[in-house]
């Protein structure tokens, strides 16, 4: 099973179907899934997260499920 709180994770974002219904509901079009990656780790950085925090949020503002 993999561990996704290790390290290796914290800076990186799954680019899976919620991720691109995210993108494409801004208008947003990358060429390649490196490309949509880096776009939300910079998103992330600028709003003090990193890849793994934003992808959780993202993941939860998704299903529906209050945060908190």
């Amino acid at each position: 099973m993999m561990d996704v709180y290790h390290e290796d994770f914290r800076d990186s974002i799954a680019v899976d179907a919620r991720i691109k219904k995210v993108s494409a509901a801004h208008g947003l079009s990358f060429g390649a899934y490196a490309e949509e990656e880096d776009f939300y780790l910079n998103v992330a950085r600028k709003a003090g997260l990193n890849g793994l925090e934003l992808d959780r949020l993202m993941f939860v503002s998704h299903i529906g499920i209050p945060p908190f």
